[in-house]
């Protein structure tokens, strides 16, 4: 227990966090921060360059996305998943256009 504590201290003492002017991130603005609080669901199996998601994703910092396979507000049978391949480059071709990892969640009791 000793030998524990005394590491721990070393560490505190040790351990000095970089000054502001010093650290590599840069300062995330408020547009971006309340974007990365967002997660929706959108229609589709697949997305393009004109898919309506996309400039959620680039312009407005979405922070994820919820997949499902069904529709209830429009009543249709609509699907986000077919096969684990088409499902693998869904979600490829959804982070490519993210700045930062979108979180990628499933409704399983549809919507």
């Amino acid at each position: 227990m000793r030998v524990l504590i005394v590491i721990i201290a070393a560490l505190i003492v040790c351990v000095k966090p970089r000054p502001a002017n010093e650290r590599s991130e840069r300062p995330i603005p408020l547009r971006e921060l309340i974007g990365q609080r967002v997660i929706c669901g959108f229609q589709g199996d697949h997305v393009t360059a004109d898919h309506p998601i996309i400039p959620l994703i680039k312009n407005r910092f979405l922070g994820g996305l919820i997949l499902a396979d069904y529709d209830a507000p429009g009543s249709e049978h609509t699907t986000n998943v077919r096969s684990r391949h088409q499902l693998r480059a869904l979600i490829d071709s959804l982070q490519a256009h993210a700045s930062v990892p979108l979180l990628i969640t499933v409704d399983q009791e549809g919507g």
